[in-house]
């Protein structure tokens, strides 16, 4: 019998979103690269920050992000730039939209799985890392410049932050 351990399932679901063909795929494209496995023996890993997703996932991906709408898209690019959790009102905030624009930018997202709600429901952020970096990798430099401004911004004000979004910030600040 093999236990298996909860970071590990926890790190499947995250990398998957939940979604059981991913998690099929992520578990044979893993045994097929040999992660689960060392000398024989089944091995489960801490983390899957280094792994990478099999082609036909990524490809899934990007054509999820196809049928996003070119206003949502454009949006995205922008929130791309943005290291910290992304709460209704930072988005509203730096994007400079209301929140009927708002509504629609999140229903979008969240029904193409682009963006999902963290399990406090404060905060959205990006179900897939390889979305992220495509939009931002397609983000324009002024966009990350203007984007890391207003987050700062954003912040300026705020007395009590959490430790994730002071290291979002940081990171943010890495594009100035």
């Amino acid at each position: 019998k093999c236990e298996i351990p909860d970071a590990f399932i926890n790190n499947i679901w995250k990398r998957s979103n939940g979604n059981p063909r991913f998690i099929i795929d992520i578990l044979v494209d893993m045994i097929r690269k040999k992660i689960l496995f060392v000398n024989d023996e089944i091995f489960f890993p801490n983390t899957l920050n280094d792994y990478t997703l099999p082609d036909n996932l990524i490809h899934s991906i990007y054509n999820r992000m196809s049928h996003l709408s070119p206003l949502s898209y454009k949006h995205l690019q922008k929130l791309s730039c943005i290291y910290t959790p992304l709460p209704k009102d930072l988005i509203i905030n730096i994007l400079g939209i209301d929140k009927k624009k708002l509504f629609n930018l999140l229903s979008d997202a969240v029904n193409n799985e682009i963006l999902y709600k963290d399990r406090d429901k404060q905060n959205y952020c990006f179900t897939f890392e390889e979305a992220k970096s495509r939009f931002f990798n397609e983000c324009q430099e002024s966009i990350k410049l203007e984007m890391s401004a207003a987050l700062i911004q954003y912040y300026k004000s705020t007395d009590d932050i959490d430790i994730q979004t002071a290291k979002g910030i940081i990171q943010s600040c890495s594009l100035l």
